[in-house]
């Protein structure tokens, strides 16, 4: 085209611009004419103009366009540029001399987007990438043709290109499917010429050249981009080296370059990828590296320590020899919190090539920042437990053959720690390192472990000190961390939380009995009040008493102590070094030895305990310690004893006048949860059976493990070990219950186990906001204490803490025997039959209140015998009624006495009709859930009769018949070897089929019926709430291939049975010898089957009322 035909197209294309502008309304615009091409330009987008495109029109307006947006997320723009054929991409390109910078918001799936983990994506960064690079490359061309028109003389710049941008936008409701289609959309650039040179000098900013799509091929690669001014880059996902390669091989001026963490062999493979360059006259200004200021992220985690120390190494001179030499201002290093100090501050040889590396590459007035890097499955606000042993390695380090920034290298990483250097010789220009990787947030709780080493053994004996004195006494622990969320909810103080130490042994190490507890100089570290803010010290046995002392003695000021596996004159020994002020208000005292042949009481006591106000003791050793203490602790206030009821009755017994009045038994502290665990799990506790040898105390609270219920039955036990922690004398008790599952159950079976001692007379176990309270109509306080104790237990718990509620439980096992009745049951256990002297009503009546401590033997067991057999007279129809608790002291004279009554230690049933209480005719099941069976089958059961019992009369199905007969109303027990129990009711008859030639071998009929089944001494579980329509089939006793008798729904024979209960079915392996015949049971319970030899069978006739 000559120039006229280029003039006449362009007048030709500014008539057409100046038409539209009429169409649209603007030609009362008052701006200058030569202003509306470009105004039109502005308002008008490249996906905006009318096809064809390329066109006149299009070459006028897109010089004017200095910036281009290609976004998904519109919806037209997507239409316009998926359609779009890469060399009409390139054509328009062309047109667009003046672009300055290029925008592509590509699609990526969203947090959250089915099939992906939490915190992963996936985006479709090939959608439309070849339309981006075709832009790029036409745009290249068409400047430099308007270049080459102008002439010589031209005073266009060779680039315009500054900014190229691609980002990922989350699209709701895509996912990988349609993420893989949408990246194959326009991702292939026009082909390329293997001579191409695409020269791009005014680019400074690349962003996003990566991410992590479904295609990971980079963009321009072999493409021939030369990009000399390149300045920064910056990508925030997944790096892949290959992408970033091509962007910074041509680059002579790269600042920053800001990628995902790197390690130090990843960073120098890609660094390597620029070329050397040829040293001149400039010198080392001239390298391509020269201008380098920040350099994000060197990753020291996840590789071998050696690799670490050999990558450094080649990053070091791969900067080097491309003129980056004290030259980075900004320099960031990404580690792992849980293996810094090991890769670190415990390793010389790495510490020292990382030293001389920032000592190379960084300015004087460099910033260095550590990042702490947190996986995403770590819960970050559970404490981190850090080795304190390899914290204060560094110690041991000759900092004087170490550059000078090794100090402020040591700084940086210890801060992440919580650790701060306070030396004179920190650079002026330090800066505190960024302790968060994204949201890493740290606990509120930090927690430090010094391990006792043999070696540490060995220098305390005279071996050499390497410590570096310079290090000495410069050390500060403080709380340098951006608290969690969870912290700042609950604390407005930074402080408040404080710090951790526990001293241990090494795993696997037993240091000498006789051995002296070393004091490791590197603990010298630390400031004289450098440790003031360690507020919890545990130290797990005597050998660690050294290091115990140096932490005192660097101004811990500790608010908890714990001291396990030593010896009494140890712990005094220890809390001598503690100043007053500083004592802690919680001491635990746990597994102590002996102490030399001296008893707890001849040890000299120098104690300054004003500040302690709980003792928590394991131990009879340790419990006659608190005795010796307990004198110079005025303000103790609690004592918790901890252990299986063994060890905390030792201690108790043991303890001598040293216990102060309110005592715990058990507690729940900082995830520890010490539960008390009965000698005898099938009784209860019985601490209060030692109650003459145990001390006074006013308040008890106890921490109460409820064994499962295959073992004990949770209300029964739950209710003697009140009764025996009651006869301890206490005005107040509290019983914590543990926070399981179970916990409802536990709390329905004390309920149910008062209905059966007490009736209706005590009151019930009432629930309110998740907390339990033992509480009577009439005691209107108990509801006060509950709320007083909510925020105390936080846990289900049953509380006699108010003195009117401990009378009524005392006096409560004569809930239904006046004065004079108990009075009667005296005079009659007294031969004389007199008045026992100084004995009236008024004072029997006070006796009763305070029940046991206050009568005889004699008199408790009569009143006990006598008290049953009234209750036994006023029990409610189909109740039971328990026998009535004793502690050991009465076991014995309680049984003589109700022997004498005719009574029987042992629950009994009250049914319907007029006759008395009645035993539990049954071995397989308890009087709890025999009647609990019986109520469910609706049914006014008068008595039971006992017809088969398969111990006695034979296990054979054949026998059961014989002995049953024609019988209606049967009940069915079960037990199996195993000790669960299951049963059926039956409201009809068992009527196997004749026995004639022709008949059938199974009679089937539809009765009511009931299923259930218990483990150990729980409540039973019926398959239906009540009785219900099922099929019974009985079948001959000859055949042995089939169950012969069987109760559930109705089935076709020989389908699966889901539900219902067989007996006598086919036994899988038959015995030899020992038993003609064994019953096999089958459950059907929940779709499942479940088979097992019975160990005892009973069969026993229900009696009804006319």
């Amino acid at each position: 085209m000559d120039a006229v035909d280029e003039r006449r197209t362009h007048n030709e294309a500014t008539k057409a611009i100046y038409k539209a502008i009429r169409l649209q309304g603007w030609s009362g615009l008052r701006v200058p004419r030569e202003l509306h091409v470009g105004l039109y330009a502005f308002v008008n987008p490249l996906w905006c103009l009318k096809p064809p495109l390329p066109s006149p029109l299009s070459g006028i307006v897109l010089q004017h366009h200095t910036e281009l947006v290609i976004d998904y997320t519109h919806t037209r723009q997507r239409t316009f540029w998926e359609t779009m054929s890469p060399q009409t991409a390139y054509e328009l390109g062309q047109q667009m001399i003046n672009l300055k910078c290029l925008i592509r918001r590509f699609p990526r799936t969203p947090d959250g987007a089915e099939g992906l983990e939490a915190g992963l994506h996936y985006a479709a960064a090939g959608w439309c990438r070849g339309i981006v690079v075709a832009l790029v490359e036409g745009h290249v061309m068409g400047r430099q043709l308007a270049r080459d028109k102008e002439g010589p003389l031209t005073t266009m710049s060779e680039g315009s290109l500054k900014s190229l941008a691609f980002e990922p936008v989350p699209v709701r409701d895509i996912g990988l499917q349609e993420i893989r289609r949408l990246d194959k959309i326009r991702s292939e650039p026009p082909a390329v010429d293997p001579l191409q040179s695409i020269n791009l000098p005014a680019l400074t900013e690349v962003k996003g050249v990566n991410h992590k799509g479904v295609n990971p091929r980079s963009m321009i690669d072999g493409r021939g981009w030369a990009i000399p001014a390149l300045q920064r880059v910056r990508d925030e996902c997944t790096v892949e080296m290959e992408h970033v390669k091509p962007f910074i091989t041509t680059t002579r001026c790269l600042v920053k370059m800001r990628v995902p963490s790197l390690t130090p062999p990843q960073m120098a493979e890609l660094l390597d990828c620029i070329p050397l360059e040829q040293r001149g006259a400039a010198g080392l200004h001239c390298s391509p590296l020269a201008k380098l200021r920040m350099v994000s992220s060197i990753k020291l985690y996840g590789i071998e320590v050696t690799e670490i120390r050999d990558g450094i190494r080649d990053l070091q001179k791969c900067l080097i020899d491309r003129g980056c030499w004290k030259s980075l201002n900004l320099l960031s290093i990404e580690v792992h919190r849980s293996d810094c100090h090991s890769t670190l501050l415990n390793d010389y040889a790495t510490f020292k090539v990382l030293a001389k590396f920032v000592d190379a590459i960084c300015s004087p007035l460099a910033t260095l920042h550590f990042t702490v890097h947190s996986s995403s499955a770590e819960d970050r606000d559970i404490p981190l437990t850090m080795s304190l042993n390899k914290l204060l390695a560094y110690t041991l380090f000759d900092f004087g053959k170490l550059p000078a920034c090794s100090l402020h290298l040591l700084n940086a990483a210890l801060q992440m720690y919580n650790l701060r250097v306070e030396s004179e010789s920190l650079p002026i220009n330090f800066s505190p390192f960024t302790k968060s990787a994204g949201d890493v947030q740290w606990s509120p709780t930090c927690h430090y472990v010094w391990t006792i080493t043999p070696d540490q053994l060995d220098r305390s004996q005279g071996a050499s000190d390497d410590s570096d004195k310079a290090r000495m006494n410069e050390l500060v622990l403080e709380w340098l961390g951006r608290p969690s969320s969870s912290t700042r909810a609950n604390s407005t103080d930074r402080h408040s939380t404080g710090f951790s130490i526990s001293i241990e042994c090494a795993d696997g190490w037993a240091p000498p009995a006789d051995a002296r507890p070393p004091e490791p100089p590197e603990l010298n570290a630390f400031k004289p009040e450098g440790l003031n803010l360690v507020k919890n010290l545990t130290v797990k046995s005597r050998i660690g008493l050294g290091v115990a002392k140096a932490v005192v003695g660097k101004g811990a000021r500790l608010e908890k102590l714990r001291l396990m596996h030593m010896t009494g004159t140890d712990v005094l020994g220890l809390l001598d070094r503690i100043n007053e002020f500083k004592m802690p208000r919680e001491v635990t005292l746990e597994s102590f030895m002996p102490d030399d042949g001296r008893q707890a009481s001849q040890l000299p006591v120098k104690l300054k305990g004003q500040r302690v106000k709980t003792l928590l003791v394991k131990g009879e050793l340790a419990m006659r310690l608190v005795a010796t203490m307990r004198p110079h602790m005025p303000m103790l206030e609690m004592l918790i004893v901890y252990g299986d009821e063994g060890q905390v009755r030792e201690a108790l017994v043991n303890a001598g006048p040293g216990v102060p009045n309110r005592l715990c038994l058990g507690f729940t502290s900082e995830g520890r949860h010490e539960f008390i665990k009965a000698e005898d799990e099938r009784e209860g506790i019985t601490l209060g059976d030692w109650k003459d040898r145990m001390p006074s105390i006013r308040s008890v609270l106890v921490h109460l493990d409820v064994p499962s219920a295959n073992v004990a039955d949770a209300g029964i036990f739950i209710l003697s070990s009140i009764w025996s922690l009651l006869e301890m004398d206490a005005n107040a008790l509290t019983v914590v219950l543990p926070d399981s599952p179970d916990v409802s159950s536990h709390l329905r079976g004390v309920q149910m186990a008062m209905e059966r001692r007490f009736g209706q007379t005590l009151g019930t176990v009432m629930a309110a906001e998740k907390r339990f309270v033992l509480t009577t109509d009439d005691i209107q306080a108990v509801r006060r204490e509950r709320e007083r104790s909510e925020s105390t237990y936080g846990r289900p718990f049953l509380s006699f803490s108010c003195f009117s509620l401990m009378i009524q439980m005392r006096k409560a096992v004569f809930a239904h025997s006046s004065a004079a009745d108990t009075l009667k049951a005296v005079l009659e256990a007294n031969q004389q039959h007199t008045m026992p002297k100084g004995l009236t009503l008024k004072r029997l009546s006070s006796m009763l209140n305070r029940y046991f401590p206050s009568l005889d033997s004699n008199t408790a067991v009569e009143a006990l015998a006598s008290d049953f057999a009234g209750r036994m007279s006023a029990a409610a129809l189909m109740t039971v009624v328990d026998p009535p608790y004793a502690p050991r002291r009465l076991k014995a004279p309680l049984m003589a006495a109700m022997q004498r009554h005719g009574l029987a230690m042992e629950p009994m049933l009250k049914l319907y009709g007029d006759g008395p209480c009645i035993p539990s005719p049954s071995v397989i099941t308890s009087a709890a859930q025999l009647m609990a069976i019986l109520q469910t089958t609706g049914k006014d059961i008068t008595g039971t009769q006992l017809l088969y019992k398969a111990s006695e009369h034979g296990y054979g199905f054949a026998d059961m018949l014989n002995h049953v007969d024609d019988a209606g109303r049967l009940l069915i027990l079960i037990r199996a070897a195993n000790g669960s129990v299951n049963g059926c009711f039956i409201s009809g008859s068992l009527l196997p089929p004749p026995q004639l030639p022709d008949a059938p071998t199974f009679n089937q009929y539809s009765v009511g019926a009931l299923v259930f089944k218990a483990s150990g001494p729980s409540q039973p579980v019926f398959q239906s709430a009540s009785l219900t329509l099922q099929y019974v089939t009985v079948s001959r006793p000859t055949i042995l291939t089939e169950t012969k008798l069987l109760v559930g729904p109705p089935v076709t024979r020989g389908a699966r049975i889901e539900e219902g209960l067989g007996l006598w079915a086919p036994d899988p392996a038959p015995a030899q010898g020992l038993v003609p015949e064994r019953c096999q049971v089958q459950v059907m319970w929940g779709r499942r089957t479940e088979s097992m030899l019975a160990d005892e069978i009973e069969v026993m006739r229900l009696q009804t009322g006319p």
